[in-house]
């Protein structure tokens, strides 16, 4: 029992030693690990306010972020919004463009409508044509085609306008070299007034004469009249007036030409000559319906010569061979036949000169002659009436021309010339009526020549029928 508390003791107190051992070695592992715990935990708080820190920089960041953000979208949405009245102002403004070039090119356009009426003017409304007006218009009009200034090109049309203006109130007599009607050049004087008297007088006062309008539509609008007989006088009289600065001076004319002067003013010609004058106001038309008369012309004679040189005396011919075809006096018929010129000839022949063949076969034999006789005895007939048909329809395709021409005219010079009016729709009637004149005989001789065949053709079947019945009985 000792011995074990003993051994008690010995190990409680080596126990104890290593205890304290024990202890002291884990007294300071405590004191280690709670100095690495303070310094865990400063790191802790430390890395934990810089966290905080950072988070509270990145917060703020946030905010600011979310504040320009906010701001741009702002931004962009008013951006959008001006893009849009932009884009709708981009529109508008195209449109305002788009109209302003509309109107510049309607600008430019009736300017070039001004400048060829004007050029028009020039030249058909004055005799003493002025090159340097034209050479103006022309420079004009290069300015138009290049898009020049139109505000400028406007101002010199105008400029133009009022010099022709001046002009119309001009009088001018001038000494120059002239022409007459005779192809003869002598001295003389030539006299403008405005754009309503033209005149000339030579030196020797033998010739004179005067321009007026010609009331057509092509593109002389102005024609010296020179056979004006008793006129001479008084236009002799006018220029040596106007020439000697008289006060006051009568012309002897309509200045206002409100009808057709020059037919009253001109000595008459021949019929012939009142013919071509019509002729050539037809225009190029007329040419046309002049070969379809000639050709109509040249058909109706060749057929009625060759109808009477076919059936010349047919009944009597007929008449003789009938009584020789009787008395069985074939060969007499076949020689006589052969003498003569014609259908009905050409088809004796060819039927008696078979003397063995049956009835059917001369019936035959005179049907192939028939067929081979009917088309030459029609023969251009189709064509004629096709001519008499075409005449007219020419005529028409001038008529339309000639109106077609008319208005044009109208459009440049207006409608305040009657004169002008009345002229220019009768030359354009001219066509129409020379087509009728052409078609009316051509459809008639197409009928009477049509009747004609028809009868040769009856005869040639009536007196084929007879020779066969008399033959081949």
């Amino acid at each position: 029992m000792k011995i074990n508390t003993i051994i008690s003791i010995i190990i409680l107190v080596s126990s104890s030693y290593l205890y304290a051992e024990e202890k002291n070695k884990l007294y300071l592992e405590h004191e280690r690990v709670t100095k690495l715990l303070e310094q865990a935990e400063q790191s802790y708080w430390k890395a934990k306010y810089k966290l905080i820190e950072h988070k509270q920089f990145a917060k703020d960041e946030i905010e600011e972020l979310e504040n320009r953000y906010g701001d741009l979208m702002k931004h962009r949405n008013s951006l959008k919004e001006e893009i849009l009245s932009l884009k709708s102002e981009n529109k508008e403004i195209s449109g305002i463009i788009d109209n302003y070039k509309m109107r510049v090119s309607e600008i430019y356009s009736s300017q070039m409508k001004t400048i060829d009426s004007l050029t028009n003017f020039i030249r058909r409304n004055n005799p003493f044509t002025d090159q340097k007006d034209l050479i103006i218009l022309n420079n004009l009009r290069t300015m138009i085609e290049k898009k020049i200034n139109f505000i400028s090109i406007a101002d010199k049309i105008l400029q133009f306008i009022d010099s022709k203006i001046d002009a119309s109130e001009e009088s001018t007599i001038y000494h120059a070299d002239i022409l007459n009607k005779d192809k003869i050049l002598k001295k003389g004087k030539k006299i403008k007034l405005g754009y309503i008297f033209y005149g000339y007088i030579t030196d020797d006062e033998k010739d004179a004469g005067i321009a007026l309008r010609t009331s057509t539509i092509n593109k002389k609008a102005f024609e010296w009249f020179e056979d004006i007989s008793s006129y001479k006088d008084s236009i002799t009289k006018t220029i040596n007036k106007i020439d000697n600065k008289n006060d006051i001076t009568f012309l002897p004319i309509d200045v206002m030409q409100s009808r057709a002067v020059g037919k009253s003013y001109k000595e008459g010609g021949s019929i012939f000559k009142k013919f071509l004058s019509w002729y050539h106001s037809g225009g190029i038309v007329m040419y046309g319906i002049l070969l379809v008369l000639l050709y109509a012309l040249f058909i109706t004679i060749e057929r009625i010569i060759f109808y009477r040189k076919n059936h010349l005396n047919a009944d009597t011919l007929m008449t003789s061979m009938l009584s020789d075809i009787k008395k069985k006096k074939i060969d007499n018929v076949i020689k006589v036949c052969k003498e003569e010129k014609g259908s009905i000839s050409r088809m004796l022949v060819d039927v008696l000169e078979e003397k063995n063949i049956s009835r059917n076969e001369a019936y035959n034999k005179m049907q192939e002659v028939l067929l081979h006789e009917v088309p030459v005895i029609e023969k251009h007939l189709p064509t004629l009436k096709s001519l008499g048909a075409l005449a007219p329809l020419l005529g028409l395709l001038g008529t339309v021309s000639g109106m077609i021409s008319l208005f044009d005219v109208i459009t440049t010079y207006g409608t305040g010339d009657p004169k002008l009016l009345a002229g220019g729709i009768a030359e354009a009637l001219v066509t129409t009526e020379f087509g009728l004149i052409v078609a009316i005989p051509a459809i008639l001789c197409h009928r009477m020549l049509l009747n004609i065949a028809e009868h040769i053709i009856s005869d040639l079947e009536r007196y084929s029928l007879t020779v066969l019945n008399l033959c081949w009985k």
